[in-house]
C-alpha cells in the first residue's frame, strides 16, 4: 500500500502539477498553456466557421472592449483575450482555452443591462482563468490510463484534446458542477472588481431558468435543427421497413443519425470535410460501437470513396436520412447546392457525387413502403 501511495505521488509530480492561477490551489495538469493556446486559437476557427459571428461590428468592439474590462482584473491579465458576438439565437455563452470568450445574439436579446452582461461574460472569463478546459481533460485523462506514468507525451494528449473529451449530447466540454460554482465565484469577483453589480447574477440565473424551464435550448442553432431533422428521418425511414426487407439494427442506426454531426463541434480541430471521420471518433471513444460506421460514412463524398463509401443497409440509412434532411426535409439535389453553396471548395467533388448519391436513396427506399416523394409526410 505505501508503495503504491509513494508510486502515485511519484507519478503524479511527474505527469504534471501546476498552481490554479485562479485559486491559488495545486491540480494535476496535463496539458501546457502552450498547448492550451494553440487548441484555442484552432477552435476559434472552428467556432467561426461553423457557427458564424454576428454581422454587426459596432456590437462586436462593444463586446471586446466589455470583455477586456472585466478580464483585466483577473489572475490571467495577459492572455491574449477575445470576445466574439456568434450568430445564434440560442441563449448561451462559452469559452474555450487561451483567452476565446463568445456570447449568443441570443442571449444579448435576453440580459437587461451591462452588469447582467458582465455577470455572463465574468463567468466565461472564470472557465478560462481556471483553467477548467484544460483541467477536466487531464483529470479524464488519469482516470482512463491510470496515470501513465511516465509515458504521457504532448502529442497523446493534443489528440485527446480533440476526441476523447467531448460529451454527447452537448458540442462543448461538460464542467463539473465544482467548475460550474467556481465560474459562478470568479465571475463575480471580476464584475465586482470592473465596477459592475455583481448581484445582477441571481437575476440571469432565474432568466436561464425560466428559458430551461420554457424548453428553450443551449444547444447552436447549427448543430440542434439539422441533427433533429436527419434523426427524425432516419426514425421514419426504420419505422417505414418493409417486413421482406433484410433486418438491422435499427435503435442503431436512428442514435446514429442524431449524433452524425458530433465532428462538426466547434472544438474539434480539422478540415470541414472530415468531420464525418472525427465524428466516428468521437462516438468511437464514447463507446457507441453501433454508431460509428454510419457516423463516419454520413457525409455526401464517401460514396466515391470505396473505404468510406456506406456498405450496411443501416450505413445507407443514415447517409440517406443526412442526404434528405437540412433545416427541413429537403430534395437530394436541394441539399446536395445547398452543401455546394456553403462548401464552394467541395462543389465539383459534390456535384460527382449526386448521381451515386441518388443510387443508394433509391437503394435505402426499395426497402421501405413508402416512396422518397412521401417522406416529408412521414416525418413528424
Amino acid at each position: 500500500m505505501k508503495r503504491a501511495g509513494a508510486l502515485l505521488c511519484a507519478g503524479l509530480v511527474f505527469a504534471g502539477c501546476a498552481r490554479n492561477p485562479a485559486t491559488g490551489k495545486n491540480e494535476i495538469m496535463l496539458v501546457s498553456e502552450g498547448q492550451e493556446a494553440a487548441m484555442g486559437q484552432q477552435a476559434d476557427s472552428q467556432v467561426i466557421q461553423s457557427i458564424g459571428l454576428y454581422p454587426d461590428p459596432a456590437l462586436q468592439a462593444y463586446v471586446q472592449d466589455l470583455g477586456k474590462k472585466l478580464a483585466a482584473t483577473s489572475e490571467r491579465p495577459n492572455l491574449p483575450w477575445t470576445f466574439r458576438v456568434v450568430d445564434d439565437p440560442a441563449v448561451n455563452a462559452f469559452a474555450i482555452p487561451g483567452g476565446f470568450v463568445y456570447v449568443t445574439r441570443g442571449i444579448l436579446t435576453h440580459v437587461t443591462n451591462e452588469a447582467q452582461l458582465a455577470t455572463v461574460m465574468g463567468h466565461e472569463i472564470g472557465h478560462v482563468t481556471a483553467r477548467h478546459t484544460a483541467h477536466e481533460m487531464s483529470r479524464e485523462q488519469v482516470a482512463n490510463l491510470g496515470l501513465a506514468i511516465g509515458s504521457i507525451a504532448s502529442s497523446q494528449i493534443a489528440k485527446y484534446a480533440g476526441v476523447a473529451s467531448q460529451a454527447l449530447g452537448v458540442m462543448f466540454l461538460k464542467f463539473s458542477r465544482d467548475n460550474e460554482n467556481q465560474a459562478d465565484e470568479l465571475g463575480v469577483r471580476y464584475s465586482s472588481r470592473a465596477s459592475f453589480d455583481s448581484r445582477q447574477m441571481d437575476s440571469v440565473m432565474a432568466m436561464l431558468d425560466k428559458i430551461e424551464q420554457q424548453g428553450g435550448s443551449k444547444l447552436p442553432e447549427w448543430l440542434e435543427t439539422h441533427s433533429r431533422v436527419v434523426g427524425a428521418i432516419a426514425e421514419a425511414l426504420v419505422a417505414g421497413r418493409k417486413p421482406s426487407a433484410a433486418s438491422i439494427d435499427g435503435e442503431g442506426a436512428v442514435l446514429a443519425a442524431y449524433l452524425h454531426d458530433i465532428g462538426r463541434s466547434p472544438l474539434l480541430d480539422g478540415d470541414p470535410r472530415d468531420h464525418n471521420i472525427l465524428s466516428g471518433l468521437v462516438l468511437a471513444a464514447e463507446g457507441l460501437d453501433s454508431c460509428v460506421e454510419p457516423a463516419r460514412r454520413h457525409a455526401i463524398y464517401t460514396v466515391l470513396e470505396p473505404e468510406l463509401a456506406p456498405r450496411t443497409a443501416a450505413e445507407k440509412l443514415v447517409y440517406v436520412a443526412d442526404r434528405r434532411g437540412g433545416q427541413a426535409v429537403e430534395p437530394l439535389e436541394e441539399r446536395a447546392r445547398d452543401t455546394a453553396r456553403r462548401h464552394p471548395k467541395y462543389a465539383a467533388e459534390i456535384a460527382r457525387a449526386i448521381p451515386r448519391a441518388k443510387a443508394v436513396e433509391r437503394e435505402v427506399f426499395a426497402d421501405v413502403s413508402f416512396g422518397a416523394d412521401e417522406l416529408a409526410e412521414k416525418v413528424r
